[in-house]
């Protein structure tokens, strides 16, 4: 188990995470939005602020740790694939490989999304939507073509 949660994500110090960037915070994978950094105190090491959006649900995450010490950074991963068929909060889509599967759209963050993808299927047209990976979990995320 160690070894597979090992390939989701990496240590980084936190004195060298920028904005946009990503890191996991309470254990969510989440695109830094605010960094802000204290200097060296009398009492110990610098220390950095950061916010977090979580990348899936959107919800905010506030992480305040020393700059000299590591954080968890997660690998994100993008494929683009083909929708095949659209049924309650899932796209059916076509893998490059020629399989189909089954991935998750939220729409408690982005009904928006769910209708045009709804809209597409349902006027025959083709739609790719990007698909992003992160410590085990997957979700639609944007529509590549109009």
């Amino acid at each position: 188990m160690a070894n597979e949660e090992s390939n989701n994500i990496y240590p980084q110090q936190c004195s060298a995470l920028r904005k946009n960037e990503y890191v996991v915070v309470d254990g969510f994978p989440c695109k830094i939005v605010e960094l802000t950094s204290s200097k060296t105190g009398k009492h110990g090491h610098a220390k950095v602020m950061l916010v977090g959006i979580d990348i899936f649900t959107g919800k905010k995450y506030v992480l305040t740790v020393a700059s000299s010490h590591n954080v968890d950074v997660p690998v994100i991963h993008r494929e683009d694939c083909q929708v095949i068929g659209l049924e309650d909060d899932y796209c059916t889509v076509l893998m490059d490989n020629g399989m189909q599967r089954d991935v998750k759209i939220n729409r408690e963050v982005d009904e928006e999304l769910y209708d045009r993808i709804k809209n597409m299927i349902d006027n025959n047209k083709e739609c790719i939507v990007s698909i992003v990976k992160a410590m085990k979990h997957e979700q639609v995320m944007s529509i590549k073509s109009n």
